[in-house]
């Protein structure tokens, strides 16, 4: 629902109150983390890629191995295996009038249960919108294997035109929204280090950020970004893409030049485990780390 316009942004300060020697020291230590492990995603980017490439089994045209004239047919084994899997886990997890069931511990609470798990379904469906943002996902996870889901406290406040009430004028309201939101984050955009079971054990996670320069602007009116003018002044018209967007987009068949589109490139939300203060134990930090 619409929040009163008044209503103060519940983020934190977007800038932590550091010296600058810290901060330097922070800022080389993210950037030595997120080269190293751009590094290493590269050989998982040309790998899912090449299972992407194998998905869709594109017609190749005629070859000339292993003899000149070979039929470039290609027999789509892999879509035939993941699609149907993916539909199971699609129409099983959403196709229920129930996605969540409550189950109570004590008796006085069990006439609540159908009641709670009836708003339940009401959030989900049209709130957070759960099917169009994990959808994507599970095709991702019957493809390659993994996915990653992100669950945040989001506000949102902005102008907008609307109408006045009583006179029916058009004038300016200032209207904002919180809540929790779950978003469904590419593997192609998320990086974090090798060898851990648990994504909580990992001492640090980087999410790429696509965004619009008007979208940072608006961030940054809600309270969650500060001083943002620096990285808009750096938008691309054509950000550059992995090998894992590119093979998607040709599987597509939806290119465009980008000559209309202009985002933020180099853009990077990070989670941590660092000792900021120099107290000699770790706080646990997110941040927005621009290249």
């Amino acid at each position: 629902r619409e929040q009163p316009a008044e209503q103060a942004s519940p983020y934190p300060a977007p800038v932590l109150d550091i010296s600058p020697e810290r901060l330097a020291a922070f800022t080389s230590w993210v950037e030595e983390w997120l080269h190293d492990l751009q590094s290493a995603h590269e050989e998982k980017l040309i790998q899912w890629a090449d299972e992407e490439k194998a998905y869709r089994a594109k017609y190749e045209g005629d070859l000339t191995f292993p003899f000149v004239g070979a039929s470039g047919v290609l027999v789509p084994l892999i879509a035939m295996g993941v699609d149907p899997v993916y539909a199971r886990l699609d129409t099983g997890i959403f196709k229920g009038d129930r996605v969540f069931i409550v189950r109570p511990l004590r008796k006085s609470f069990v006439d609540l249960a159908p009641k709670l798990e009836r708003w339940l379904q009401f959030v989900q469906k049209h709130k957070l919108k759960l099917r169009s943002h994990i959808s994507p996902r599970i095709l991702e996870l019957t493809k390659h294997g993994t996915m990653v889901l992100k669950v945040c406290y989001e506000y949102e406040s902005r102008t907008i035109k609307g109408y006045d009430d009583r006179t029916y004028e058009v004038i300016d309201k200032n209207v904002s929204s919180q809540g929790a939101r779950i978003f469904g984050v590419s593997l192609n955009d998320f990086l974090f280090p090798a060898r851990y079971q648990h994504l909580q054990d990992c001492p640090v996670a980087f999410e790429r950020i696509r965004t619009t320069p008007g979208r940072l602007k608006a961030a940054e009116g809600s309270g969650k970004y500060k001083d943002v003018d620096d990285v808009v002044a750096h938008a691309v018209k054509s950000p550059t893409l992995t090998v894992l967007e590119t093979e998607r987009e040709s599987s597509a068949r939806h290119r465009d030049t980008g000559l209309a589109r202009k985002e933020v490139d180099g853009l990077w939300e990070g989670y941590c485990d660092y000792d900021i203060y120099g107290y000699g134990s770790e706080e646990r930090l997110c941040f927005t780390f621009h290249e």
